[in-house]
């Protein structure tokens, strides 16, 4: 079983959908409107829009509409332009400084680990906060506030891993459910198939012995055509069970014709799923051999190699073998 979170028909994580997209967009876009509010976009600064608008980019490379985890190039690109982001939104003073972008673009990051890129997600978290810890602390900032401020990131980082284990399970989960549902349909489809060939079977038997039961239950006299009719009627029913690939009508009435005049008739055939049908046209080859060994002792049908059907007509002391090439469908004989 297949264990990779984002593998095709999870949606990457849930990130791969227009929903995923907009909700970061909107996210974004909460963010920018409270900078612009707090007058961050200002001309002395213009890192910080920039800044801004990386994270806009990133966002959407972020939610690219496919069901893999990002190619290198992207979870790259993404992974930079965060990075690339945060240094410009702390390349002003402290009191300018956007921390908002801060947390936007560790949620980016944390995202990584959803979307299946780990190494990505591991090194830009890693970075990320490590600028972070570097400006904070070359600008003397409290302990306490770089605390706070961290805290945000790292709970992200940690809700992040949480969800792509708990997205690992229950993919497993649906993937199993989803299996075993799938099996469950197979077996009651071909337990009714079968349901529906044994009543099919069932109904011919019937149709077959009726009228023949009929004069046994009657008192009819058991004389050589209702015998001839008892072996007509009961080889069918046997080649049917025991030979099914061997069963055409052509053929079936060559057979029956042997059997009413006093042949034994035995078909045999391979019963597996996998062996060819017979044709037509191998139908009527065979039923030309059969037919043209009437006033046989007895008769055998056989096809257990997937190309040639092998006929054997005993007549006396001497047999004859036939043998008709079902693929091609080319006859010959070999008297033996």
């Amino acid at each position: 079983m297949d264990h990779t979170v984002t593998a095709r028909g999870t949606g990457a994580g849930g990130l791969a959908t227009p929903a995923a997209r907009w909700a970061l967009v909107f996210a974004w876009l909460m963010g920018a409107v409270k900078a612009l509010v707090d007058g961050q976009f200002n001309p002395q600064y213009v890192t910080l829009p920039v800044a801004c608008l990386l994270c806009l980019v990133a966002a959407v490379v972020l939610t690219r509409r496919e069901d893999l985890p990002l190619s290198g190039v992207l979870a790259t690109v993404v992974t930079a332009l965060v990075l690339t982001a945060m240094v410009l939104a702390l390349s002003v003073p402290p009191d300018r400084a956007s921390i908002w972008q801060l947390q936007f673009g560790a949620t980016l990051l944390a995202l990584l680990f959803v979307r299946g890129d780990l190494v990505h997600a591991v090194i830009g978290a890693a970075l990320h906060s490590a600028i972070f810890i570097v400006w904070a602390l070359w600008y003397s900032m409290p302990v306490s506030w770089l605390l706070t401020v961290l805290t945000a990131p790292c709970v992200v980082y940690f809700l992040a891993v949480t969800w792509l284990f708990g997205l690992r399970r229950v993919v497993m989960q649906e993937r199993t459910h989803r299996s075993e549902a799938a099996e469950h349909v197979r077996q009651t489809r071909a337990e009714r198939e079968a349901a529906r060939r044994i009543g099919r079977e069932l109904a011919l038997v019937r149709a077959k012995t009726g009228h023949v039961l009929a004069l046994l239950r009657d008192g009819a006299p058991l004389d050589k055509e209702l015998r001839g009719e008892i072996a007509v009627v009961g080889g069918e029913i046997r080649d049917r069970l025991r030979s099914p690939r061997l069963q055409h009508p052509e053929l079936n009435r060559a057979i029956a014709a042997l059997r009413a005049g006093g042949t034994s008739v035995n078909v045999l055939a391979e019963t597996s799923e996998s062996a060819p049908e017979l044709g037509d046209r191998a139908a009527e080859q065979i039923a030309a051999v059969v037919r043209d060994e009437a006033g046989a002792d007895s008769l055998v049908v056989t096809w257990n190699e997937p190309e040639r059907v092998s006929i054997v007509a005993r007549h006396g002391d001497r047999s004859e073998r036939h043998i008709v090439q079902v693929l091609p469908a080319v006859s010959r004989s070999d008297a033996e």
